[in-house]
């Protein structure tokens, strides 16, 4: 039985409309779902300053970064897409 049947017994449910908030701040998770990179290469990139810093959300571990950084470093890395050369020469013809 599906969502939107129920039986003659039972009282109808509601799905519940998923409002989505777009905060100021992205988790970790949003981040994984943002950056096409491994959770590895983006603590990498952070440590050589290559990266938004993250912070530590207290009183808790947990740890965000600030959206408007992470899509100017997605911004940034498709403006200088085009201006790299290959490094193997090979694959410049």
């Amino acid at each position: 039985m599906n969502d939107t049947t129920t039986a003659p017994d039972e009282p109808r449910r509601r799905r519940r409309p998923r409002h989505v908030i777009e905060s100021e701040y992205v988790g970790r998770d949003e981040l994984l779902q943002m950056v096409p990179l491994a959770r590895t290469t983006i603590d990498s990139l952070e440590r050589r300053g290559l990266f938004p810093k993250r912070f530590v959300l207290r009183p808790t571990h947990r740890v965000a970064w600030k959206r408007s950084e992470v899509m100017k470093f997605l911004d940034d890395n498709a403006k200088r897409r085009g201006a790299e050369r290959p490094r193997n020469p090979k694959l410049a013809r």
